[in-house]
């Protein structure tokens, strides 16, 4: 994992106190501002077991002892360890650099660990009052039970979907499959609009009920060729297969169309009877390509077309150089087009998040006609502009290329 992509999802020390989903405590959470990823950073686990584990440190007894400072101690190592102080610096940053320990993302799930040790301090404060046998320590348990009680009841969780809404998705998804199903069948689901990971998600539920592989996925890691969001253009099929075959080193035409014939499409338009039989005109870069050659790369946008709750957008990437650029890379630096709407007065309304990888090849001096999707949303943009990105390296206005812009509202 790269460090930058690591450092959001380090916990700082306001991380340990928030709880946006509390009832109780959710006012308190309000006040800390600038938490990056802060969903995935609600590390507060609630007063009753913080103080408990608080007092455990005057109440342990000498057979303890030992147990409580290797515990203790490792507690305060961990959590060090993997702090975020400020904006930039963690002692985790050389920790990142290890073997297996480079490959963790998401360490603010570190207090997934952390609640064992902490439940053991908070046991020794438990067992100390049991045995006081009084009517102080009596009421010092009640009163810790009715706390934690109160503090899990009046506390939510993040959930993608309620369920009963996840699982009409699945039988709707069940209702588009063929009958009968190939014995051999590999599903591969198109996406809605909106949450392209809600719809891998039921892909893979719908797959594995009947036992079958599928192309969809979804994961904190993304493998070289694939497009996270491909909403239901089939390109993304030929495209995904020859990735695989690419990275498992079987490009072989006899393999693409053996692989082909086993995928079953659902839900996908424009997909191309020749693919079967014929790989598109893909090919797979090993390597980035120099700042002169993505500089003859340029847009012209072509069309937009309004499809119920999304834009569907045609432009054209005109190579004017001598080399072709590929459309798969495998040195997960793939070419992607980036679009971001602006105000009546051209203020940009957004970042340059969203990514469309080019879904193949732009020969040299020629063009790849590029067809994609892009959201409604509720704000009213006058522009939007479009920008090439090759990711890890550079974008092209970073080497003095204009963004595409055009006039959202009048086409």
């Amino acid at each position: 994992r790269n460090y930058s992509e690591i450092l959001s999802m380090l916990p700082s020390v306001s991380s340990y106190f928030l709880a946006d989903l509390s009832l109780i405590w959710q006012s308190y959470s309000a006040l800390i501002l600038n938490i990056p990823m802060r969903h995935e950073l609600q590390l507060f686990i609630g007063a009753a077991p913080l103080l408990l584990a608080f007092v455990s440190i005057f109440l342990q007894n000498p057979k303890q002892q030992m147990a409580y400072i290797t515990i203790g101690g490792a507690l305060l190592f961990a959590i060090l360890c993997t702090l975020k102080f400020g904006q930039e610096f963690s002692f985790w940053q050389y920790f990142s650099k290890l073997p297996l320990l480079s490959s963790l993302r998401a360490i603010s799930r570190i207090i997934l660990v952390l609640l064992f040790p902490i439940a053991y301090l908070c046991a020794i404060t438990i067992q100390c009052l049991e045995e006081k046998k009084s009517w102080f320590s009596s009421a010092s348990i009640l009163i810790v039970m009715v706390a934690v009680l109160v503090e899990c009841v009046t506390a939510g969780t993040y959930v993608a979907l309620p369920k009963n809404e996840w699982r009409s998705r699945l039988v709707n998804a069940e209702l588009k499959l063929p009958n009968p199903i190939p014995a051999d069948a590999i599903f591969f689901f198109a996406q809605k609009a909106g949450a392209p990971h809600i719809d891998e998600l039921d892909a893979m539920w719908v797959s594995m009920a009947h036992s079958k592989p599928t192309l969809n996925g979804y994961s904190g890691n993304f493998p070289p060729g694939y497009q996270f969001d491909f909403g239901m253009d089939c390109m993304e099929l030929p495209r995904r297969v020859m990735a695989y075959l690419s990275f498992t080193k079987q490009m072989e035409n006899a393999k693409y169309q053996e692989f082909m014939h086993r995928v079953l499409p659902i839900g996908f338009e424009n997909c191309q009877d020749n693919w079967w039989y014929s790989r598109p005109k893909v090919t797979v870069s090993s390597k980035p390509y120099s700042a002169e050659s993505f500089k003859d790369l340029s847009i012209r946008f072509v069309k937009r077309a309004e499809v119920g709750s999304r834009w569907e957008v045609d432009v054209e990437i005109r190579n004017n150089g001598s080399e072709t650029i590929s459309g798969i890379s495998n040195s997960n630096n793939p070419i992607s087009l980036s679009y971001r709407f602006l105000d009546q007065t051209g203020a940009p309304m957004g970042n340059w998040d969203p990514r469309k990888p080019l879904l193949a090849d732009v020969p040299a001096h020629g063009v790849l006609r590029f067809h994609f999707d892009i959201p409604k949303s509720a704000s009213s943009p006058k522009f939007v502009e479009f920008a090439l990105v090759q990711e890890g390296v550079f974008w092209n206005f970073d080497l003095g290329v204009t963004p595409k812009r055009v006039a959202w509202v009048n086409l």
